[in-house]
């Protein structure tokens, strides 16, 4: 059985959560975020957008639609920019990173 990537349309929405969140460490100057994950002992310098979703998933898990919709809340997104898309962008670098991991269906 193939299953799908995580981010198809039309699928049951995935949950996203932190990786490992007791291990994270965070520090910021101005705009910029650094994440110690003392877990892989990784440094991650991250963008005001990643950040936010890590500290939103901090707080629980989330999904996609959620997280976009804080995020325009939060962070006053400019128009033409698509932020659903956006998000998709960053949960894949954070997925990456091991910082944020979809929860199993």
């Amino acid at each position: 059985m193939h299953h799908h990537h995580a981010v198809s349309e039309k699928a049951a929405p995935s949950l996203f959560r932190l990786s490992s969140p007791p291990s994270l460490h965070w520090a910021s100057w101005g705009d910029e975020y650094v994440v110690f994950d003392e877990a892989s002992g990784q440094t991650h310098l991250l963008d005001p957008i990643k950040a936010y979703i890590l500290d939103v998933l901090s707080g629980g898990n989330a999904d996609v639609l959620r997280l976009t919709l804080l995020l325009e809340k939060a962070l006053s997104v400019p128009a033409h920019v698509n932020s659903h898309e956006v998000v998709l962008a960053a949960l894949e670098q954070l997925e990456r990173t091991q910082l944020v991991e979809a929860v199993p269906l």
